[in-house]
C-alpha cells in the first residue's frame, strides 16, 4: 500500500511527530509513505528517504493555489496512490481534498490534528469550508473528539468513517535520567536554577503568552527561576518581540463600530465561535459596552450603534430606517414603506415584480408625491398578497411590516440605496 502524506511542514512538530511514528512502524508492514513538501526541506526529510519514501516538492498553496493544485493533481494522477492522507489543523485550505477527489483516488482521508485556528479570515474560511469536506473526503480521523467537532458536521462524527486516531508514542524514550538532566542543565548554564520547560511550536493554540505571564508571577516569588521555551512557530518573534517590551501576553483590544442594527454583535460571535454578545435583528439590543475574548491575542468591544447627531438631508434618515438602523417606532410604518416602494419601483422594478408577482409596475402621475405613488404600490402589493382587512380594504399596514422585513432580510435581492453622484 503506498500512501500520500499531504500537510506537514519544515518544522518537526506534533504532526510531523505523529505521522513519522506511524510511518516507522508501518513501514515494516510493507505500507510505504510518500510525502508533499511546500517548503525548502521537510522535517525528517532524511529519514523518509532512507525508509524508501519519496518527498514531492510543490508551490506554497497560499501563495499559489492554482499552480499547487495542477501540481498535486498531476503526481498523483502518475503515481498510483491507494490513499491521500490529508493532515489538517483547519478547513481554510481543503485544495489537497478536491484534489484527490477528482484524481478519483480510493481513499481520500481528512484528518483532523486541532481544535480551533488564529486570524479572523482564515476562520472564515474555515467556517465557509467545513460543510464542504463531506463532499470530497471519504474517511474523516481526529486525534480526539474535540478535534472532530472542530473539523467535521455532527453528521459525519456519528458515521462509521469517523475515527479518533490516538497520538501514539515510545513512552520509553521519555524515561528519566538524570545523567542527562545534569548534561542538559550545565549546558544551558542552569544547573542552580529553578526550571520551567515547555516544549511545543509558537502557534496560539500552545498560549505561550498566559505561560508567560503565569511565570512573571513565579519568578517575583523564586529570583532563581528560569523559563525554557523550545519550539519555532508563528509566534516566535512576536512573542520575542513583546518581551523586550514587557508586553507579553497582552492581547490586541479592538472596538467594533457602526450604526445600530447592522451584525456588529453577530460579528462578534462570529469570530469568536460563542454567542458572548447579545444579537437580535432590531435596534437598540446592544445598551452598553462588552468586552468578548476571541483567543489570547484579541479582545473585542461589542458597543451600541451610534448615528450622527444631525443628518444633512432627509434621504439619509431615510435610507437608514429602511435598513432598520432606526427603529419603525419613531417613524410612520406605512410611510416609510410608502418611499421604500417608490425607490425601489424607480431603481429595482425587476425584484418589485419578482418579489410580488406584479406583471408590471404602475406609471406614475405627474400630481403624485413619493408617499402617494408608494402607497398605490403598497396596495398592488397586497392585493397579491391577500392582504385585505374587514370591509374588502387593504390592509397595508401589514404589507408596509412585510416590505420592510423582506427588504431587510433580502428576500428581495441585495440593493444600493446610496449611488454616487455623477461628475
Amino acid at each position: 500500500m503506498r500512501i500520500l502524506q499531504v500537510g506537514l511542514s519544515h518544522n518537526p512538530g506534533g504532526v510531523e511527530s505523529f505521522v513519522m511514528n506511524y510511518y516507522r512502524e508501518l513501514v515494516k508492514y510493507d505500507v510505504q509513505f510518500d510525502f508533499i513538501c511546500m517548503y525548502d526541506t521537510l522535517a525528517y526529510e532524511e529519514e523518509i528517504k532512507s525508509l524508501g519514501g519519496m518527498v514531492f516538492y510543490v508551490s506554497n498553496v497560499k501563495k499559489h493555489p492554482v499552480r499547487f493544485r495542477r501540481e498535486l493533481l498531476k503526481i498523483l494522477k502518475n503515481t498510483n496512490y491507494d490513499v491521500i492522507h490529508v493532515n489538517m489543523l483547519s478547513a481554510a485550505n481543503i485544495v489537497p481534498l478536491i484534489v484527490g477527489k477528482k484524481a478519483q483516488v480510493s481513499k481520500v482521508i481528512a484528518h483532523s490534528h486541532n481544535s480551533s485556528t488564529p486570524g479572523i479570515l482564515r476562520n472564515l474560511l474555515h467556517c465557509f469550508n467545513k460543510p464542504r469536506i463531506l463532499r470530497y473526503a471519504t474517511d474523516f480521523f481526529a486525534c480526539s473528539e474535540v478535534a472532530g467537532e472542530w473539523l467535521f458536521a455532527k453528521e459525519t462524527m456519528q458515521s462509521e468513517r469517523f475515527h479518533v486516531i490516538h497520538n501514539a508514542l515510545h513512552v520509553e524514550k521519555f524515561f528519566y535520567q538524570e545523567s542527562i538532566r545534569q548534561e542538559i542543565r550545565k549546558k544551558l548554564n542552569v544547573e542552580d536554577k529553578f526550571v520551567i520547560g515547555h516544549v511545543g511550536r509558537f502557534e496560539e493554540q500552545k498560549n505561550h503568552g498566559f505561560l508567560v505571564d503565569i511565570f512573571y508571577e513565579i519568578a517575583k516569588e523564586r529570583k532563581d527561576a528560569v523559563l525554557l521555551l523550545v519550539g519555532d512557530g508563528e509566534l516566535k518573534e512576536q512573542i520575542a518581540k513583546w518581551r523586550e517590551k514587557g508586553q507579553v501576553g497582552r492581547p490586541v483590544r479592538a472596538m467594533v463600530v457602526g450604526v445600530p442594527n447592522v451584525g456588529k454583535s453577530t460579528f462578534i460571535n462570529k469570530v469568536a465561535r460563542k454567542k458572548s454578545a447579545k444579537a437580535s435583528d432590531r435596534p437598540g439590543v446592544t445598551r452598553g459596552k462588552q468586552w468578548v475574548n476571541v483567543d489570547q491575542s484579541l479582545d473585542l468591544l461589542d458597543t451600541p450603534g451610534i448615528l450622527w447627531p444631525k443628518f444633512e438631508d432627509e434621504t439619509t434618515g431615510m435610507h437608514l430606517a429602511f435598513t432598520g438602523a432606526v427603529k419603525d417606532d419613531i417613524m410612520d410604518v406605512e410611510t416609510l414603506a410608502c418611499h421604500l416602494m417608490t425607490l425601489l419601483a424607480q431603481r429595482y422594478p425587476d425584484a418589485l415584480m419578482t418579489g410580488y408577482k406584479l406583471k408590471e409596475i404602475p406609471t406614475r402621475e405627474t400630481e403624485e408625491n413619493d408617499v402617494a405613488y408608494g402607497y398605490r404600490l403598497l396596495e398592488n402589493c397586497a392585493l397579491k398578497r391577500g392582504m385585505r382587512i374587514s370591509g374588502g380594504e387593504f390592509d397595508t399596514e401589514r404589507m408596509a411590516r412585510v416590505l420592510l422585513d423582506e427588504f431587510r432580510g433580502g428576500k428581495l435581492g441585495r440593493f444600493t440605496l446610496e449611488i454616487p453622484e455623477s461628475k
